[in-house]
């Protein structure tokens, strides 16, 4: 799939807004061609506190192959362990994208398990003692500079832990989108 700088631009302002925006991203085939389509789900602004920054999550209203959504300029800039167990939960999601300040994340998991209650909890546990590292280098996930190699290496870790589901993080800078066209699984 090849998200455009049509598409990213758009995808990119949203990053603005005071709220977290989801949805889906489908491919579609018509008579002139493959589209791509953003597909809004919601922009609910149901308030959690988050440290002490209040911040509005978004929930999906169903599940694609492909999914994303926006952590806005004022949120952490990595992806939390709900955004991850989300994606080795869900068989019908393949990819998740997520938007933010420091670039595009995308989540993938080969492997798929239906969490119950407990695994769920306990698998948010262990994620959340790796991406601690991450929180406490980077300002709380808020920084405008970071290292990457750094941040990379604790998602290694996180890959690394559970390579039983083919779980692969990655994180590509803004920077690194020269000519604003991006290819995801």
């Amino acid at each position: 799939m090849i998200l455009n700088e049509n598409l990213l631009q758009t995808i990119k302002s949203f990053l603005n807004l005071d709220f977290e925006v989801c949805g889906s991203i489908k491919d579609h085939e018509s008579s002139s061609g493959n589209k791509i389509i953003l597909e809004i789900h919601s922009q609910y602004k149901e308030k959690v506190k988050d440290e002490d920054v209040e911040k509005s999550h978004c929930y999906h209203l169903s599940y694609s192959k492909y999914i994303f959504h926006t952590h806005p300029y004022y949120s952490k800039s990595y992806p939390s362990a709900t955004d991850i167990i989300k994606v080795m939960n869900n068989s019908i999601i393949i990819s998740s994208l997520i938007f933010t300040k420091w670039g595009i994340w995308e989540i993938y998991s080969a492997k798929k398990m239906k969490f119950n209650d407990i695994q769920k909890a306990e698998t948010k546990e262990i994620l959340n003692k790796f991406l601690k590292g991450i929180y406490e280098n980077t300002d709380g996930g808020r920084a405008d500079v970071v290292n990457y190699e750094l941040i990379e290496g604790y998602i290694k870790k996180i890959e690394f832990f559970y390579k039983k589901f083919g779980l692969e993080i990655n994180l590509t800078p803004w920077s690194r989108i020269v000519d604003y066209d991006i290819i995801f699984v």
